[in-house]
């Protein structure tokens, strides 16, 4: 399994955190069976060949993805299963406010769930979707998509949920929006359309994925003492919370990832 990184232009690095492409042969890519750990980010993703199964345990539920489609918030882990052979995708790494800003979706409605993006017959989509698949470099994909997203170069969230959001990204330890200007209810019902999900569960993914960061780079750190550090009550606490978006206990976490950057670095098949 191989995975890259690529950085946006510096027009529109505040929509696109960068983009990435995964590729996979033989063993890795024969129904293999990896996890996506809910990181509060939304993936556009092209399979430039056969695409993906993705199955939601919490819902017992198995589908194949489209060939370009997006990736809404996800408040549990995915599991996805490679096809037989080789396996080849490219994805853009989106800010969780860009795609409401973009396509006008409301993001709520995308919570836990994939979107062909061509079932809102959107002017441009198939053409794009075209043109990367007719291109074999993986710079001219990228410059085919920054030139598709050029016109939302301007694009801006709005003021309250993007200064809650920088708080959380700068302490995601405790929730708190005394400073801002706007009822938490109202705040609560931005943050439903804008990003798809809640504040306080936005705050509970960005926690666990800095949570992991530490885990990946101290493997021997005591759970306990990582609790306390990143704001936990107690390691109960904790424990269930990373349970719910990773499947795992920290131990078991610990025992199956492979430190590597990968999007998909939990092989759990």
């Amino acid at each position: 399994m191989t995975f890259r990184q690529y950085p946006s232009s510096p027009a529109l690095q505040h929509l696109v955190a960068y983009f990435w492409t995964l590729q996979a042969g033989g063993a890795d890519a024969n129904d293999a069976a990896y996890r996506f750990v809910p990181d509060g980010y939304v993936d556009w993703v092209f399979h430039l060949g056969t695409p993906w199964k993705y199955h939601f345990p919490t819902r017992h539920e198995h589908k194949f993805q489209h060939a370009a489609h997006i990736f809404g918030q996800m408040k549990n882990y995915v599991d996805l299963y490679l096809p037989d052979g080789s396996f080849f995708l490219l994805g853009v790494k989106f800010y969780p406010w860009a795609v409401r800003n973009i396509w006008k979706i409301d993001m709520h409605q995308l919570t836990d769930k994939e979107l062909s993006l061509n079932e809102l017959d959107l002017p441009g989509l198939t053409l794009l979707e075209e043109q990367i698949h007719g291109e074999k470099e993986i710079k001219n994909m990228i410059q085919r998509i920054e030139a598709y997203l050029s016109p939302w170069r301007s694009a801006k969230l709005q003021e309250e949920v993007s200064i809650a959001i920088k708080q959380i990204y700068k302490s995601p330890l405790e929730l708190s929006f005394s400073g801002l200007n706007i009822q938490s209810r109202r705040l609560e019902q931005r943050f439903q359309q804008e990003i798809g999900i809640p504040p306080k569960l936005f705050q509970r993914i960005v926690r666990i994925n800095r949570v992991i960061e530490k885990m990946i780079a101290t493997p021997r750190c005591n759970f306990t003492t990582l609790a306390y550090q990143f704001g936990y009550f107690d390691q109960s606490h904790f424990i269930r919370d990373f349970r719910q978006f990773t499947g795992f206990t920290p131990s078991s976490f610990l025992q199956s990832i492979k430190p590597s950057g990968d999007i998909l670095n939990l092989r759990i098949a």
